[in-house]
């Protein structure tokens, strides 16, 4: 075998160990949790649903805002309420993966219940990551919002 194919053999063990470790990893924390849960999908559930009831009442609020400048309502509700309304489609979505996620594989023996579950959070985590960054930047543009209108 030539250098370059074990080289490329190596990483790709390499890779396959490491992801075996994760998934071992995450298949223990979920059996030794008392809701079969792991800890991060139990945050990601209490952080963005807190999130999602707060971006509603700020549409909601948004929309009753009063301000002297007839035109400056217009743009103001717009913005803020669309990045409100925005922000809590994104954490339902996310709400809606980790409640799937909640769900897998039930009426089977615990070990392959929690090994099912962690390979499924394997499987979604990019997805996951990918809405965390739109509410992350989601927040910081109402955010701006906020300061842009509050001046």
């Amino acid at each position: 075998m030539d250098p370059v194919s074990a080289l490329g053999l190596a990483g790709n063990v390499v890779a396959v160990v490491q992801f075996s470790a994760a998934l071992l990893k995450g298949t223990y924390k979920i059996y030794k949790s008392p809701t079969e849960q792991s800890k991060e999908l139990q945050d990601l559930q209490s952080i963005y649903a807190k999130l999602a009831e707060f971006s509603s009442k700020l549409g909601e609020t948004d929309n009753d805002a009063i301000v002297d400048d007839p035109q400056n309502k217009v743009a103001q509700t717009g913005s803020l309420g669309q990045l409100a309304e925005i922000c809590r489609k994104d954490c339902e979505e996310l709400l809606e993966i980790v409640r799937k996620l909640n769900v897998i594989s039930t009426g089977r023996s615990k070990p392959w219940r929690c090994f099912t579950k962690a390979m499924a959070e394997v499987w979604r985590s990019s997805e996951i990551i990918k809405l965390q960054k739109r509410v992350a930047h989601c927040e910081q543009a109402m955010v701006v919002e906020m300061l842009r209108t509050s001046r």
